[in-house]
């Protein structure tokens, strides 16, 4: 039995060491590579690299990074989705940038790494998702745009939507300046999202800890609900429809007319001006 024990310790303990992903470090050589891909309406961001989407006629990518680098990336199209990722975990680099081109896209996945435009990219629709440690720094102009974060990821972004869709969890944290006419937004656990704009329409959901500061999003009527021990700071030019629960707490901004569906436990309403 100690033997079949000890064997399985072993065992256990080289799986674990050959699932390791081998580092490596930039040489400080810089160098640019480029290549055609075929297309794709969906980009994954597997690995921790930085990339940029860039909106073109032709899909395809370049490659500004260090020269011992350039081959331990994979950009592979499977299934109509451009998967990014890396052989070797980079610990150390000059320049490691990869610029995406693509003249359909509708779908961005981030399960590590950071994602961003240089420029607004114009699209019909748009499903973004970031996991894990990710960050998006992306400018949108999109007729739908919808927002899903969780875990620890970040975002800074501009958006320009006629409908925004934003459902955050964990500790998922978004700063996000947008025109739209419709905004629902919903916040989960510790979320905590940052809204600047202008807005027609806002539904808000509220539940745990999660935060809304949204006093510099100016918008006609809102609707929120709130849960838990969450806090909202909201801005209602005309109109807010307000239910309240638990120790959650509403600072108001704006001089919007007030109606409260629901008030209970030890909620708050406060007026700011």
């Amino acid at each position: 039995m100690r033997k079949i024990a000890l064997l399985v310790v072993m065992l256990s303990y080289g799986i674990g060491f050959s699932q390791r992903t081998p580092k490596i470090k930039g040489n400080g050589k810089v160098t640019e590579v480029g290549e055609a891909l075929p297309s794709f309406n969906a980009v994954e961001l597997v690995d921790n690299l930085d990339v940029f989407l860039e909106q073109s006629n032709e899909t395809g990518y370049s490659i500004s990074a260090d020269e011992n680098l350039i081959d331990v990336l994979k950009l592979k199209v499977e299934d109509n989705t451009l998967k990014i990722s890396s052989y070797y975990k980079i610990t150390g680099k000059k320049k490691l940038e990869i610029t995406v081109r693509y003249n359909d896209l509708n779908k961005v996945t981030l399960s590590d790494g950071t994602i961003g435009s240089k420029e607004t990219i114009i699209l019909d629709e748009l499903e973004l998702t970031c996991l894990g440690y990710s960050k998006s720094n992306l400018k949108v102009n999109a007729s739908v745009m919808d927002v899903f974060m969780k875990d620890n990821s970040t975002g800074d972004m501009n958006l320009k939507c006629d409908s925004l869709n934003v459902d955050l969890q964990d500790k998922a944290d978004a700063r996000i300046y947008s025109v739209t006419q419709t905004s629902k937004v919903q916040l989960q656990k510790n979320a905590k999202a940052t809204l600047e704009g202008t807005v027609d329409s806002l539904s808000i959901h509220l539940a745990d800890n999660a935060y809304v500061q949204a006093y510099k999003l100016e918008a006609g009527t809102i609707k929120a609900t709130l849960e838990g021990g969450s806090k909202a700071e909201i801005n209602a030019v005309n109109y807010l429809q307000l239910s309240s629960q638990g120790s959650s707490k509403t600072y108001l901004y704006g001089e919007g007319k007030i109606t409260i569906d629901q008030f209970l436990d030890r909620s708050e309403l406060i007026k700011r001006k």
